[in-house]
């Protein structure tokens, strides 16, 4: 009897291991990333104050931004349309973004969707995206903080505005199913 026992738990615990095994085979490759946003230009779109004089609105606002980082997938152009809420009494408020990033040299964009807090009137968030073209089937998660405004921001975002470029530093991960 005792003989019959140590085979099933020969036969489970292989089983476990082939299907941690395939498991581990099956993890998509993630490239963990780190980038600084600079905002190079803004077009305004629709704004509006509530009534009482709290509350901004902004829709449609087209955000022309550049990213930097040693990340080829990251490294590039990105243009975002920005709608906000903004409480003009407190400095707090929401933000959404749909955007698409086109890095430098890749046949391919980041298409996603970026859901920010303002406090005390900087902008925190995360966003989400999937590739197109040679980066389809990847998707990135990101988080954001912003930062600073660069006195000094990256080509094409020269000049600087009177008071700089805002900055975001964006940390995250690159997920391909096909390895790297």
């Amino acid at each position: 009897m005792t003989h019959s026992y140590h085979r099933h738990v020969i036969g489970a615990a292989g089983a476990v291991f082939a299907l941690f095994a395939n498991l581990a085979w099956a993890q998509p490759g993630m490239t963990t990333v780190e980038a600084t946003e600079t905002i190079c230009a803004i077009t305004p779109g629709k704004v509006w104050v509530t009534d009482d004089g709290q509350t901004l609105h902004i829709r449609g606002q087209v955000h022309q931004n550049k990213i930097q980082s040693s990340e080829p997938r990251m490294n590039g152009d990105n243009a975002a349309i920005i709608n906000v809420n903004l409480n003009l009494s407190n400095g707090q408020g929401t933000v959404t973004a749909d955007f698409q990033m086109s890095p430098q040299g890749i046949n391919g964009t980041w298409q996603g969707m970026g859901v920010f807090r303002i406090v005390n009137g900087r902008a925190v968030g995360m966003a989400v995206g999937h590739g197109t073209g040679d980066l389809e089937g990847q998707q990135i998660r990101l988080n954001l903080q912003e930062v600073e405004a660069s006195v000094n921001p990256p080509p094409p975002c020269t000049p600087a505005g009177p008071s700089g470029n805002v900055q975001t530093r964006i940390s995250g991960v690159i997920f391909n199913p096909k390895g790297r």
